[in-house]
């Protein structure tokens, strides 16, 4: 006789809902990152984007857009992810789970790559655009 055993695969959601949220600050400033520098070297290679918004370089503009989302992506994902850790910590056990320390580095990683965004921003705000090129 052939026993089968059924699998609870739901306990497993809650871990992996957290583990892709922790990886939404350093994809967010790797999307960013990629994006924005292969803007720049369209705009001065091809001569795209040469014309002037606002006083401003259109590159600038759409740099600083680009920058501003990945900062809000980046920032949403943190708010996220520390509510989730304070809800964790408020049902949790005595001992520490996975899902409050995946909730934790979620928050600090969110955190610090909305910075590392703001950072990379300011440098295609600041810096001239075709300068290194």
């Amino acid at each position: 006789m052939m026993t089968t055993t059924s699998v609870d695969e739901s306990s497993n959601r809650p871990f992996l809902g957290m583990f892709l949220v922790t990886l939404i600050g350093p994809l967010s400033w790797g999307v960013f990152f990629l994006a924005g520098y292969l803007t720049a070297e369209a705009s001065c290679f091809l001569g795209l984007f040469q014309r002037t918004a606002a006083g401003l370089d259109l590159l600038v503009v759409i740099a600083a857009a680009l920058g501003l989302a990945a900062t809000l992506v980046s920032g949403l994902s943190a708010v996220y992810a520390y509510r989730r850790w304070r809800r964790e910590r408020a049902t949790g056990s005595e001992t520490e789970n996975v899902n409050t320390f995946l909730a934790l580095m979620a928050v600090l990683l969110g955190a610090l790559f909305a910075l590392a965004n703001l950072t990379t921003a300011f440098s295609f705000i600041f810096l001239a655009p075709c300068s290194w090129i």
